[in-house]
């Protein structure tokens, strides 16, 4: 760190990455009169809402933990003692209605019962025999086969079961179960699988005809399944186990895990593994393994033992745990599995690092960086070099009293509090959030069809629309009833939610937004402002494009005061890479000042492990983009001149610095440092000359000594109204190439900020600077005889195809490889490429063909590898349109790996592989 009071404030605020809801835990006890009100009960998550069973009761939480539906079910046995083990949720006739299924009591037997969502009891229920003990907790088990109907699995028997409407249950079937007391039962889209509480697991196909049995010696708890098998979990004395079991029922591998005692497993959309379950008396514990089973992380928490686990939809994790015999829980935790709200210090990181460039803000008003003071102004992107260390926004004006007021982020971890003037919700608000025109595409185009098959980034969910309903803050909605963040209202209705469409409204191809105040517990005179920040960039060839972030600052006065003689400034702390070694200079024809190295090569032996830059070292230039430059002054670090030099401290030091004037009231004089009480020849620009000019007034020509350098920029005065909105736009430029260093000629940078100015004012302004967006669309499966238009969509000046051909789109009648090359306005390149691919029967193929089983399938197929593992594996539907691509990465020569088509309706579908030699093949899949 720089000096000693960074390194205090990198003690205090550790660099964190969290997820944007934040976690949550809801306890309940339904009926204290009941034996076992464990909520043991599935968990069903639609959109917004989370619903689950009790001992007696059904429960619908929305997402932020609120209960939005709560009512009693029957027991339906004389002693009470009953485990409600499965639910669904259906809809009749716009109606909805759960289906809830129990065993009960001594008996051990299992009851399902029907209830309109509004508590109404629908059934007489059913009972079905069977002698579950009551010791066994996690049996018996239910599942939804493929056409509709039910199998509930106990301990003596398997019930087939038909739920035709809220009134009607019908027992289509029983066949006798002979693998144990059933404690877990999945869908595996070719029949059902279950583990038992002796220790076997059972393959059935859709008939109930047993396919294999695997006794894997010890009682086992739940399974799930994987791309390429199933994952048990069970307890073998002290030891909990996870298995590996292959599609045939063999056992690849098992990872055991002492002094725990496991229940509930699920297995991610990324194929690794959460388990579940009980450490030492009501604690439970929460383990991440990767897809080997080898421990990624372990959470232990002091709430309840676990039961289930489940995948939110939105990356987060539902957990459901009982804490005593009489309480349960529901916890949402964020996908590191921590639960409660995070410390509020610690920030949430976003990056914008579309281009050359990597950086961050902070709703606390440091620009450029983190609290953490680790993020930087990154350059190249993927470096660990940069060129500022941070930035902030200053300003200052007077009252109609005459009071000067002020506001300033310099070094403070909390310049300024993070959220709309006067609002209170600091937890929803200290955030930055991260949007980029891809974000928005596959989003939208998911959403396309009403049905979601990705998770949803969180920024784009909880974007600060107004009225958006799927905002939650430790657990509470929250509501959002002014207009704040923009977005697009695709139906018109005033109200932002990403269900319906909507999305926001972005600058640039990706973008940084946030909301900060000067309130007074963040400002010892605040002037009642609200700053809306936007942080953006454009993905482009062109170097000037590529190297630039782009910074919109809206400033609002949301006082009643009149502000006299305001100016807004920029504060700036440049390293260029070592911060030992730099100087700077200012621009006041181009409204830009820039800071450069001190030396030919930058220092190398960097105190604090800072990074140098290892060659050449650039030039860093920030540009006023809309509002005229008038006054840049240095501020001195470690080798300040003076102490009239140093860093400000009162506000009339603060509005000093503003005009010109040292801390001491010393103006601004030409020559040396700036500072000489002796020097009539005051100025408003140090060092405005270029730095090969001998003779003109420069750090270079000065040989002043090179050190941390830092900096206040400021506009013109200006009258600050009450209710008025004053945009502040910087470009901040990193200049390649430099000759001659470190007393470079200023003209090589001079046309690069003429250029940025020009594609602000003409381009960036007009909105026709925007990310084009190209898409051709998935890959096709060619058919003789007919004509494809690929269209590369509006926005391009010029377009390139690889037919040679000039139009946004074209017309083809042959398979082949297709690209095209866009241009937009300004000479910005994007290219994209589609694959019209000929179907090639599998008799053309050697042995490396591949063979799928189940064909006709109710969704899950198995695919036989042959000795070679294609690259490429595309499923299209029958007009040739690829609907899904199919990650080969975890296929293995020679065997046998599963992909689920389900979510694709019933009809035939073509199956495209590509091997790394070039053979193709396309083999017919039927879904029913």
């Amino acid at each position: 760190m720089k000096n000693l009071t960074l390194l205090i404030f990198s003690l205090l605020f550790c660099f964190h990455l969290e997820a944007q809801i934040k976690p949550w835990s809801f306890y309940f006890n339904p009926v204290t009169n009941i034996e076992f009100n464990q909520p043991l009960g599935d968990l069903v998550e639609r959109a917004n809402s989370l619903s689950t069973l009790t001992a007696n009761e059904f429960i619908e939480f929305d997402y932020s933990g609120e209960v939005l539906n709560r009512f009693q079910l029957s027991t339906a046995v004389s002693d009470g003692k009953v485990n409600y083990f499965y639910l669904d949720e259906l809809v009749d006739s716009d109606q909805e209605y759960i289906l809830a299924a129990h065993r009960g009591g001594e008996t051990g037997n299992i009851y399902l019962y029907t209830y309109f969502k509004d508590g109404t009891p629908a059934s007489q229920g059913i009972e079905l025999t069977d002698n579950i003990s009551n010791d066994h907790e996690k049996t018996p088990a239910g599942v939804k086969a493929n056409d509709g109907t039910y199998f509930f699995f106990g301990q003596d028997n398997i019930y087939h079961v038909q739920v035709t409407d809220p009134y009607s249950i019908t027992i289509l079937s029983d066949v006798p179960n002979t693998g144990g007391a059933v404690a877990s039962a999945i869908n595996t889209d070719d029949g059902f699988l279950t583990v038992s509480t002796t220790g076997t697991i059972t393959k059935y196909d859709d008939n109930l005809t047993l396919l294999w049995s695997s006794d894997i010696g010890y009682p086992l708890t739940d399974i799930a399944l994987m791309n390429d098998g199933y994952i048990s979990s069970g307890n073998d004395d002290v030891f909990a186990k996870i298995s590996k079991i292959s599609f045939t029922g063999n056992q690849s591998w098992e990872q055991t895990f002492d002094s725990l005692e496991v229940n509930g497993i699920t297995v991610t959309s990324d194929q690794e593994i959460l388990l579940t379950g009980k450490f030492f008396g009501l604690e439970y514990f929460l383990i991440k393994t990767n897809s080997a089973g080898d421990e990624l992380w372990r959470q232990i928490h002091p709430q309840s033992p676990g039961i289930n686990v489940m995948e939110s939809r939105y990356s987060g994790i539902w957990h459901q745990g009982l804490r005593s015999p009489l309480f349960g829980s529901i916890s949402y935790l964020d996908e590191d599995g921590n639960t409660g709200p995070p410390n509020l210090n610690q920030q949430v990181v976003r990056l914008l690092d579309v281009n050359n460039i990597a950086t961050t803000a902070s709703p606390h008003g440091m620009l450029f960086n983190n609290e953490s003071y680790n993020a930087l102004y990154r350059y190249p992107k993927d470096s660990l070099t940069s060129t500022m260390f941070m930035g902030g926004l200053w300003i200052g004006g007077y009252d109609q009293n005459n009071n000067l007021l002020t506001s300033l982020a310099q070094y403070q971890p909390e310049s300024y509090k993070p959220g709309p003037h006067n609002s209170n919700n600091h937890e929803y608000w200290d955030r930055i959030w991260e949007i980029s025109q891809k974000m928005i595409y596959d989003v939208t185009t998911d959403m396309a069809d009403g049905v979601q098959d990705a998770p949803i980034p969180l920024d784009m969910l909880q974007w600060p629309g107004q009225g958006n309903p799927n905002i939650v803050i430790n657990g509470l909605p929250f509501e959002i009833d002014t207009y704040i963040a923009p977005f697009e209202d695709v139906n018109n209705d005033g109200i932002y939610n990403v269900y319906d469409g909507d999305y926001p409204t972005i600058k640039g191809d990706e973008m940084l937004w946030w909301i900060m105040n000067d309130s007074l517990e963040f400002s010892t005179s605040p002037l009642g402002i609200e700053i809306v920040g936007n942080l953006y960039a454009f993905a482009c060839d062109d170097e000037i494009i590529n190297n630039t972030t782009f910074l919109e600052l809206n400033i609002t006065n949301k006082s009643n005061n009149t502000y006299t003689d305001t100016k807004v400034g920029m504060f700036s702390d440049f390293d260029m890479g070592c911060y030992l070694d730099d100087y700077f200079g200012s621009l006041p024809e181009m409204n830009t000042y820039y800071s450069y190295n001190a030396t030919a090569v930058d220092e190398q032996a960097c105190p604090g492990g800072v990074h140098s830059f290892p060659n050449e070292t650039p030039v860093q230039s920030v540009t006023f983009l809309n509002y005229d430059f008038t006054s840049f002054m240095p501020i001195f670090g470690f080798n300040a001149p003076n102490p009239a030099t140093t860093q400000p401290v009162t506000e009339e030091q603060v509005y000093g610095y503003m005009n010109n004037t040292w801390l001491d009231g010393i103006p601004l004089s030409s020559g040396g440092v700036g500072y000489d009480p002796g020097n009539s020849s005051f100025t408003n620009f140090a060092f405005p000359d270029s730095p090969s000019d001998n003779n003109g007034w420069s750090m270079c020509s000065e040989s002043l000594q090179p050190g941390d350098v830092r900096s206040i920029a400021t506009g013109e005065t200006f009258t600050f109204e009450p209710g008025q909105t004053f945009s502040f736009h910087l470009g901040m430029l990193t200049h390649e190439g430099i000759n001659n260093p470190p007393c470079f000629d200023v003209n090589q940078i001079e046309g690069n900020l003429t250029s940025l100015q020009e594609i602000y004012d003409n381009y960036v302004t007009t909105g026709e600077l925007i990310g084009l967006g190209l898409d051709l669309g998935p890959d096709l499966i060619y058919n003789p005889g007919d004509m494809y238009t690929l269209d590369a969509g509006p926005g391009g000046t010029a377009y390139l195809w690889s037919t040679g051909e000039t139009s946004q789109s074209i017309t083809v009648d042959m398979p082949g490889t297709y690209s095209v090359t866009v241009t937009s306005s300004i000479g910005c390149n994007q290219t994209d490429e589609i694959n019209i691919d000929t179907p090639i029967s599998t008799k053309e193929l050697n042995a490396t063909a591949l063979k799928i089983y189940p064909n006709p399938s109710a969704g899950l197929i198995n695919i036989q590898l042959g000795d070679e593992v294609p690259q490429e594996l595309k499923l299209y539907n029958s007009i040739g349109q690829q609907v899904q691509n199919i990650n080969t990465k975890t296929f293995v020569a020679n065997g046998i790996s599963s992909v689920d088509l389900s979510k694709h309706t019933t009809g035939i579908y073509f199956l495209a592989c590509r091997y790394a030699d070039g053979k193709r093949s396309v083999q017919q899949v039927v879904l029913e």
